[in-house]
């Protein structure tokens, strides 16, 4: 009778135990990630066709661990800033077109920090059939990390079919 009091007891005190070490609670990863832009430039021109593409240099940090990063580029014709839960999509004039772009990266997945280099985001002249609509964007980034928290910046950016050499894609 004593070794079933005895081992019931031991048996209850570990549960005990068991029942305050697991009310701890686990620490939640609210931290975003952070972005740092290097290239392209706020006010960089990028020039329409160019076939080097957009010369992209940035650095992508997190406490934990990074997830993915997006690029978007989208018109900017009516002066519009990216404040929360703001959506915005103005109609092409004339026969040009706007030029939008997002592409997402997950070559970053579980890293804490990335520096990012690519030419991987070309400006064509014409979209179906269409030219190019030179004039002010947005170049979107976007980074997620692998607890869900996002982070975003914007540059401006000017899109421009002339060839003279301050527009080159070195911006």
């Amino acid at each position: 009778m004593k070794k079933i009091l005895i081992f019931n007891f031991s048996v209850f005190t570990l549960l005990i135990l068991f029942g305050i070490t697991s009310c701890k609670k686990d620490e939640i990863d609210v931290e975003k990630p952070v972005i740092q832009i290097v290239a392209p430039k706020d006010h960089a021109v990028l020039k329409i066709g160019d076939e080097h593409g957009v010369r992209l240099d940035m650095l992508l940090t997190d406490n934990e661990a990074l997830s993915s990063y997006k690029i978007n580029i989208h018109g900017n014709f009516e002066g519009h800033n990216h404040a929360p839960k703001q959506r915005f999509k103005a109609p092409a004039e004339n026969d040009s077109v706007q030029f939008e772009f997002t592409k997402v990266w997950t070559d970053i997945s579980g890293q804490k920090s990335a520096t990012i280099h690519h030419h991987d985001i070309l400006i064509p002249k014409e979209q179906n059939g269409k030219p190019i609509k030179a004039g002010p964007y947005h170049f979107m980034v976007y980074c997620l990390d692998k607890a869900g928290n996002e982070s975003y910046t914007a540059v401006d950016v000017i899109l421009s079919n002339t060839d003279s050499e301050e527009h080159n894609h070195t911006h």
